[in-house]
């Protein structure tokens, strides 16, 4: 029986983990607008390469990162300001926490627990 709770655990983890948040991808057209985010902005590459902005600035050619996050893993590993060609950037996203998707996975996780432990204590 322990190897059906740890295998429930598991899938209740990475429900939780992959439900509580999500990267959403910002226009680019509406990139000169963002505010700055204490959490930064992913600015992924064409090559699989990304970064986590705190601030960077934009124009028609270029996106320029000014400071990165001090969890990126470039972090002052790299030359700022970085100018990127627009052609080698894939995409910019923002990092949006979902309260409500974390709220309904707890009562459900509760749901599942309590189930599991009927059927244990049952047998």
């Amino acid at each position: 029986m322990s190897v059906l709770r740890r295998f429930i655990t598991l899938i209740l983890v990475a429900l939780v983990a992959g439900g509580c948040s999500k990267y959403v991808e910002i226009p680019r057209d509406q990139l000169d607008t963002v505010p700055d985010r204490e959490d930064g902005y992913r600015v992924n590459l064409t090559d699989g390469t990304y970064y986590t902005a705190l601030k960077f600035t934009t124009n028609e050619e270029v996106l320029a990162i000014t400071k990165l996050s001090p969890h990126d893993p470039h972090y002052r590993r790299v030359p700022l300001p970085m100018v990127i060609l627009w052609n080698d950037v894939e995409s910019v996203s923002e990092y949006q926490k979902r309260e409500g998707w974390a709220a309904a996975i707890a009562a459900a996780t509760f749901v599942v627990i309590f189930f599991v432990a009927s059927m244990v204590n049952g047998s």
